[in-house]
Formats: C-alpha cells, structure tokens, sequence
C-alpha cells in the first residue's frame, strides 16, 4: 500500500510517497492515535531524529581529527607498540 503524507509546514511542504505494509500502517495509525498525534509527525520525528544524530556524529568526528591534528604528544613509536602488544597477545 501506497501512502502520501504532506509536510505539514506550508512553506516547506514536500509530499513523499511511501510503500508501507498495511498491517504495519495500521498499527502505526493506531500508535498515532495514542500518542494524540499523526503518522505523518511520527515519520517526520523519526526522520529528523535520525538526520540529528548523523549530523551529531559528523561534527563530533570533525572535532576529535582537529584535537588530535593540534595534539602536541607524543606517543613514542607507534610500530614498537604494536609489535609489543601482538607479543603479549600470542603469549
């Protein structure tokens, strides 16, 4: 089933279409219902939800290459390390 929900801000009102499984639309409308709410919010929330987090994680990832580009510390040689830990770990 084939399903059309509207933006409902006007100004930035985009229709989307999407194939759901009827079954799933029902309980969604009905989780809706409960929730004094509409699928169309429910979607929406969950779309801006999981757009928020991707965003967050983005700019997280970008500060922590900029502290560790700015890092003065030294962490030795890196390579005698790594040699050391595969050392113990076969041991």
């Amino acid at each position: 089933m084939c399903s059309t929900y509207p933006v409902e801000r006007a100004d930035l009102a985009k229709n989307i279409t999407l194939a759901i499984d009827e079954d799933l639309l029902d309980k969604a409308r009905v989780l809706a219902a409960m929730r004094r709410t509409t699928v169309n919010a429910m979607v929406r929330d969950f779309l801006q939800r999981a757009v928020d987090a991707e965003v967050g994680q983005d700019a997280i990832t970008r500060e922590l290459l900029q502290l560790s580009r700015a890092s003065t510390a030294n962490l030795g040689d890196v390579s005698t390390a790594t040699a050391r830990l595969r050392e113990e770990g076969s041991a």
